[in-house]
């Protein structure tokens, strides 16, 4: 017992150090302009929705992002052009009360200083620095689930639709979410998923349903010549930088110029989705994977309890399942089972680890190949170069997989921390 305020100190430090870090980051940062997105879309939809209203600017702008994106970017403009007419300001003004929202809404879901100092730090690099607009999503998650744990299934699903109309990726976890609902015996408790469904079709309907759903369609589907990967550390990047780096050991190898240049065009065929033999079956393996591991991890949920952290959990590992085998996942899209497993690890302590392990591999992702502030892949600070991608990518798969492995059955009884908020 006499050890306790040494271990306290110790913890309080760690807490100032990571809020003192975060607040300086963000400061840094924050004039940063991102990545090339905020050129290429972020500030023309600004534009579009100063001009004609979220609604009309979401049909103008023909985007393959949910319309309460446009939304959001509308309203804050509305909001902040008192304050600043600097569109880039506007946007990092507004992604700045996201992240404060945020960070205020995981300190109420987890009243833990320390973790609430890790979830803040894990998220400055991406809202901030790479004006990634993910974060919108994750508040609608964040909010989602302090309803759901207080027992409202009803305000948690108006929120999770408005999450899967910020941001696709929630979609991933949505059938997840459907079993979940779909435990009850009572039909009368069914009128969540009712309500879900209402929320999610009447904002498709107002915005436009067939743009939107194209829109998801596009995303979901192999369009043909597209990239298998967008600098996503997983089986498809180790595959495109295995095949670069046998391109490369083909000028080596080969004598003749007409053969090294058939070589990397078969090479370049291989890292496009269905442009040759060997790129079909790299799709159609692909897919057999993911979807194998999908319905295992469906199915394991399935015959559990279905409690909230079990939706938690399964959730994790289905995004998992997608980021190691999907075709065109890009560098970012570990943000929400990130976000998610710290929710879990707020309530449990035993998946901490993990979770803090989790967003550890998220920011890495991102860092590598756009550094802190938005540089190209090319100038970034550490050179995405294949020799280093290729293990890189290894390790993430075989270190997700271990997850999705531990993580197919709850952690026992004796390891639970108790919930700070009632749940069910």
């Amino acid at each position: 017992m006499m050890k306790l305020p040494a271990v306290n100190s110790s913890l309080n430090f760690l807490t100032a150090c990571l809020l003192s870090v975060s607040g300086i980051a963000v400061v840094l940062l924050f004039f940063s302009r991102g990545t090339s997105d905020m050129d290429v879309y972020w500030l023309k939809w600004l534009e579009l929705a100063r001009s004609l209203g979220p609604v009309d600017a979401y049909a103008a702008a023909d985007s393959d992002y949910p319309p309460l994106t446009m939304a959001i970017l509308w309203l804050g403009e509305r909001i902040l052009s008192s304050v600043t007419t600097d569109a880039i300001i506007q946007i990092k003004l507004l992604l700045l009360f996201a992240l404060a929202a945020g960070t205020g809404l995981y300190w109420y879901l987890s009243r833990h200083a320390l973790l609430t100092a890790v979830f803040l730090a894990s998220q400055v690099i991406g809202a901030i620095g790479l004006a990634y607009l993910d974060i919108f999503a994750g508040l609608w998650i964040l909010a989602a689930a302090l309803l759901l744990m207080r027992g409202h299934s009803e305000g948690f699903v108006i929120l999770f639709a408005c999450a899967m109309l910020t941001k696709w990726q929630p979609l991933i976890m949505a059938p997840v979410v459907a079993l979940y609902l779909l435990r009850v015996k009572n039909i009368r408790q069914i009128t969540p998923l009712l309500i879900w469904l209402t929320v999610f079709l009447g904002v498709v309907y107002l915005f436009d349903t067939e743009q939107v759903l194209a829109a998801w369609l596009k995303l979901q589907q192999a369009i043909n010549g597209s990239n298998f990967n967008a600098c996503a550390l997983g089986l498809q990047g180790m595959l495109d930088s295995l095949a670069k780096i046998c391109a490369m050991f083909s000028t080596i190898l080969l004598n003749d110029e007409i053969q090294i240049q058939n070589f990397y065009q078969t090479v370049d065929n291989f890292t496009l989705i269905n442009t040759g033999i060997l790129s079909s079956a790299r799709l159609w393996i692909s897919n057999i994977f993911f979807t194998s591991f999908f319905i295992c991890t469906l199915w394991g949920f399935i015959r559990g309890d279905r409690k909230i952290d079990d939706l938690l959990r399964c959730s994790v590992q289905v995004y998992v399942i997608y980021f190691i085998f999907r075709h065109g996942v890009h560098e970012n899209h570990l943000y929400l089972p990130a976000l998610l497993a710290l929710i879990l690890a707020a309530r449990q302590r035993a998946y901490l680890r993990d979770a803090v392990i989790l967003n550890l591999l998220h920011n890495l992702n991102i860092i590598y190949f756009f550094g802190i502030n938005g540089t190209s892949p090319g100038d970034s600070w550490v050179s995405p170069s294949d020799s280093l991608t290729l293990p890189l990518s290894v390790f993430y798969c075989i270190w997700l997989l271990l997850l999705w492995k531990r993580w197919l059955l709850p952690v026992p009884a004796s390891h639970h921390q108790p919930a700070q908020i009632n749940s069910t």
